[in-house]
């Protein structure tokens, strides 16, 4: 039971990183300092995928549109994923 509880926490964790990882990327345009803090967890050392603005583009678009709705929301309350997403090919669902 513990270590399900611990999975489930893991993948949550996971996912809450993701989200502040992108909205700082693309609604700050603070790669730099995301990169910085990846070095120094080493991340970037440990990571499958690479780590750009346009990698979190993708990720980010090709999200649901709730989700898209909270990571791409700026301060003034402008939905940026119009202007973000527009290039940006739908990747179709693994099966």
């Amino acid at each position: 039971m513990a270590g399900l509880t611990l999975g489930a926490s893991r993948i949550r964790g996971q996912r809450y990183e993701h989200w502040l990882e992108d909205r700082l990327v693309l609604v700050y345009n603070d790669i730099n300092y995301v990169n910085k803090v990846r070095a120094l967890f080493k991340y970037d050392k440990t990571s499958l995928k690479s780590f750009t603005r346009e990698s979190v583009i993708a990720d980010a678009c090709n999200r649901k549109p709730e989700d898209k709705a909270i990571i791409l929301t700026n301060q003034s309350g402008t939905d940026m994923s119009n202007t973000l997403c527009k290039a940006v090919a739908p990747v179709p669902p693994s099966t």
